[in-house]
């Protein structure tokens, strides 16, 4: 039955009995989209929910293309420099890493200088000190790393580090 407004004739019971359940819930959507319907509306009812899915799986499709834009990925790697600096420049603090990020990972990055936005652009200050703080940690101990670097973000066109993981 719909909902009751201005120009609403609920379909009689008699009506309602004979019908799937199916045809019922698409005239309660018609009705949600166009209001209530009358004979001249009903031609448009199947125009009207198509319109209204086409709407809803492009509001759905948003966040989705959204991260198309950039590419992260992974490389293995040792950190050969560490660079702390006090102003906003690459981001505060960087790592130099061993091989070149857009050669190990195909991502349009500047050679082999990778950020982790200390400035707090692209994540928390701590966050990015923490990773800095790891990076300087593999420098010191030889270790080596795994970085998750991010090409949409990027501070002077050289990317930002995600994720650092030291290997033990």
């Amino acid at each position: 039955m719909r909902p009751p407004g201005k120009n609403a004739q609920p379909l009689p019971a008699r009506a309602q009995a004979g019908l799937p359940r199916s045809i019922l819930t698409v005239r309660r959507l018609s009705w949600i989209v166009a209001g209530p319907m009358t004979n001249a509306k009903e031609d448009n009812m199947n125009q009207r929910i198509i319109r209204l899915l086409a709407w809803a799986v492009a509001l759905g499709c948003l966040p989705a293309s959204t991260a198309a834009f950039g590419a992260t990925a992974a490389m293995t790697t040792t950190v050969t420099r560490v660079l702390a600096s006090e102003e906003a420049r690459f981001g505060g603090c960087m790592a130099r890493l061993a091989e070149e990020v857009n050669a190990a990972t195909g991502l349009d990055c500047e050679r082999d200088w990778v950020t982790f936005s200390c400035v707090g652009e692209h994540t928390s200050k701590s966050s990015a000190m923490r990773m800095f703080d790891s990076a300087q940690l593999a420098f010191v101990s030889g270790r080596g790393v795994v970085v998750e670097v991010d090409d949409a973000r990027k501070h002077d066109g050289f990317c930002f580090v995600q994720r650092i993981d030291v290997r033990g």
